[in-house]
């Protein structure tokens, strides 16, 4: 299958091969990228803390004492 190819096609094929390789390469690091710059900005101000963790603990998922220390500890980063 292979035995007829000349020399300029097989170098057509690797280059085309290499291009595919290249541009995968490329779009993972670009959703890489983009997936770390959305996840690792995410600032939240305390005001919308504060609120989550009220509702947490109104809900039952955090304690009196567990709310208390983590609303310390936001308190305590202003």
């Amino acid at each position: 299958m292979f035995a007829n190819l000349s020399g300029w096609h097989i170098v057509i094929i690797a280059a085309i091969l290499l291009a595919f390789l290249v541009a995968a390469i490329v779009v993972v690091v670009v959703v890489l990228v983009a997936r770390s710059r959305t996840t690792g900005n995410a600032v939240v101000d305390p005001a919308t803390q504060l609120e989550r963790l009220t509702e947490l603990r109104d809900s039952g998922v955090l304690t009196s004492e567990e709310y208390e220390r983590k609303r310390a500890a936001l308190v305590k980063r202003l």
